[in-house]
């Protein structure tokens, strides 16, 4: 592929090896950094899980660590839903408190 490369490129030798010499390292810098930043995102991310105690912790680290290769909004598409989740699951456990309270008062009070 390298030698197609050369015979399509117009330019003269030297600056011919200096394009494929940055082409190369385009290439190798994405195929070291991607994977790193994904490993780095997942991992910082599943810190945050852990701090804000979302249940599943690893299982949510490793499905954000893949979804950073979806830009913009690959992480958010796995802490959103989690996110909203909790939100929901307190609401719900507060409800519940709350007219347990009611009942208990009801009762005591009755």
């Amino acid at each position: 592929m390298e030698a197609y490369v050369n015979d399509i490129l117009p330019f003269n030798e030297a600056n011919t090896q200096e394009v494929i010499h940055e082409i190369n390292m385009i290439v190798r810098s994405n195929a070291i950094g991607i994977p790193l930043l994904a490993i780095i995102q997942g991992g910082v991310a599943m810190i945050g899980y852990l701090i804000f105690g979302a249940p599943n912790v690893l299982v949510l680290g490793f499905l954000t660590c893949f979804a950073t290769i979806i830009p913009m909004v690959g992480t958010a598409l796995i802490w959103f839903p989690r996110s909203c989740l909790s939100c929901r699951n307190r609401r719900l456990v507060q409800r519940y408190r709350t007219r347990r309270i009611r009942w208990n008062s009801h009762i005591s009070v009755g």
